[in-house]
């Protein structure tokens, strides 16, 4: 399954590390860069979305530079609705989306986001069990050796 990479501009060496092995990484630190991103993406059928960064401590969510991806937070959650409803992640391609931090489907409010998430956006969203280090990542991407890191919202009950 074809992926799609963005990650925030503000990386550290861990972060900088997993996105070095990708081939195509996307940059993108705010919403608005977010939407501008996937506004210019060409269609990739069949992709995977993949947000990369560090997630918060303790909830773990998921951070693109400053910019938490918090469901209960309305300006995130009304972005996501807007991408849904203008249908950009239909238009390019996307079939899911993984929040690709540390740990990010691990705690309440990290799960709750992700089931938010895959309600609105109407699509599978995942996130991680366990620490991500560079190790799970390939040229093509997040490493699909590594799945068993990750939960579906639907098996976070």
């Amino acid at each position: 399954m074809p992926s799609i990479t963005i990650a925030g501009r503000d990386n550290d060496s861990t972060v900088q590390g997993m996105i070095d092995r990708c081939r195509v990484v996307h940059r993108a630190g705010t919403l608005d860069e977010l939407r501008g991103v996937l506004e210019v993406m060409p269609a990739t059928p069949g992709a995977t979305l993949d947000l990369v960064g560090h997630s918060t401590k303790p909830a773990r969510l998921l951070r693109l530079d400053q910019t938490v991806i918090d469901m209960f937070d309305q300006n995130v959650s009304v972005f996501f609705q807007r991408l849904a409803d203008d249908g950009v992640l239909a238009r390019i391609g996307v079939v899911s989306l993984r929040l690709l931090g540390c740990e990010t489907a691990s705690r309440p409010p990290g799960k709750r986001t992700i089931q938010r998430l895959a309600r609105v956006l109407r699509l599978p969203v995942y996130g991680t069990t366990k620490p991500i280090m560079k190790s799970h990542y390939t040229a093509e991407g997040f490493n699909p050796a590594f799945a068993h890191l990750l939960r579906e919202s639907a098996q976070l009950g």
